[in-house]
């Protein structure tokens, strides 16, 4: 993503980095089906995993870019943070 150049930069804490990737699947199609009870919340989780289109999700996340929106993620997850001091990432 290019850098964000705006004194109106907007800052969006997400509680986990898994909405970020929601960015690169099939929101429309997915949330839809969580909502008429057809996929489960854990079912729809996997399925933007393992259907993730890199295209895509760099498509939206120039978008958000372009909006000057940047993501701040609050949690990155346990594994992470137990392995700090062997791979800082």
């Amino acid at each position: 993503m290019r850098p964000l150049r705006s004194s109106r930069m907007v800052f969006t804490l997400t509680p986990n980095i898994r909405y970020v990737l929601r960015l690169g699947g099939d929101e429309k199609t997915i949330s839809s089906q969580v909502a008429q009870g057809s996929m489960s919340k854990r079912t729809a989780g996997q399925s933007y995993v393992d259907n993730f289109d890199q295209n895509k999700a760099i498509h939206n996340y120039r978008m958000l870019a372009d909006h000057d929106v940047a993501i701040v993620p609050t949690l990155i997850g346990g594994r992470q943070l137990a392995f700090l001091d062997v791979d800082d990432h």
